[in-house]
């Protein structure tokens, strides 16, 4: 679930004290204007005697969106009766995965929820499953997410279920489970947004804001320029016998330029851009970096 809110976070610092985020900064009772910082700050003043614990999950941060009466409007989750937090996932930097959606055995989730009902949860919905190689997988799952905003934008089950109340919601966030992205030497979820109507940036003839078709066409294309043949020359030219993760970087920028030096018709043709398709060619050719490094 996408809910109509304000992003917003609940950090540990380095003394073992909450602190309040929005977006990409620490906001303070002084410039918060809707009421999170304050709500966190009484957080923290209520958990000394767990102080201890605290210092010890320092840099953990706890993602959600801070949604209720006066924070927006529009779907049901601006018709409760008060102002809630509902995390979604949890960065803890003592794992390697960076980004977690799940709650169920983090001790500063329990902390909190123990203190105030208006901590909340946004539980995964739905598991579909998705091959971008595959057209008719790709309609699938299509077909499946375009039923699920067609249900929200008349009810949000979510809203429905803890509060009651039946309204529009705003749609979904779709995270990926078994491939991830690495980015400075943390691993984080592919994940793309998928909004009603009214709340899509961009309109079209069906609900979910993503072209699923492109994304397959793009993908497919990058594993036809990409060939095994090429990705091994890669390796040869960046010293393939001293795999190390640093020089992936060298690698990536070996294989874009021999693809964009061999293969100038077949980029040309494609109809998409460069930026779409080198994108795509790098994560083919850093997957198969990294798991040559996996072999050794």
């Amino acid at each position: 679930m996408k809910l109509h809110g304000t992003n917003a976070a609940i950090g540990v610092d380095n003394d073992g004290h909450l602190f309040a985020q929005k977006r990409s900064s620490i906001t303070t009772v002084k410039d918060c204007s809707t009421g999170f910082a304050a709500f966190v700050q009484d957080l923290d003043e209520q958990l000394d005697h767990v102080r201890g614990d605290l210092k010890s999950m320092a840099g953990r941060i706890i993602y959600g969106e801070w949604f209720g009466p006066g924070i927006q409007k529009g779907t049901s989750a601006s018709l409760v009766d008060d102002k809630y937090f509902a995390g979604y996932a949890i960065h803890r930097p003592d794992t390697k995965t960076n980004f977690l959606i799940t709650n169920e055995k983090d001790t500063l989730y329990k902390y909190i929820k123990n203190i105030s009902h208006k901590i909340l949860w946004l539980p995964v919905h739905e598991t579909i499953h998705i091959n971008f190689l595959d057209h008719d997988s790709v309609t699938n799952a299509r077909t499946i997410m375009n039923k699920l905003i067609s249900d929200i934008q008349f009810s949000d089950p979510f809203i429905e279920e803890i509060f009651g109340i039946s309204g529009p919601g705003e749609g979904y966030v779709a995270y990926s489970f078994d491939h991830m992205r690495e980015v400075d030497g943390s691993l984080h979820p592919h994940k793309f947004k998928i909004k009603t109507e009214k709340f899509a940036e961009t309109k079209s003839s069906v609900g979910s804001s993503v072209d699923y078709e492109k994304y397959a066409e793009i993908n497919a294309l990058a594993f036809d320029l990409a060939t095994v043949a090429r990705l091994e020359q890669g390796l040869t030219e960046v010293d393939h016998d001293n795999f190390d993760i640093k020089k992936i970087g060298d690698y990536l920028r070996w294989v874009s330029t021999d693809i964009e030096k061999e293969c100038q018709n077949e980029i040309a043709e494609s109809g998409f851009t460069n930026k779409e398709i080198f994108r795509a060619i790098s994560k083919v050719a850093g997957d198969y970096y990294k798991q040559k490094i996996k072999e050794l």
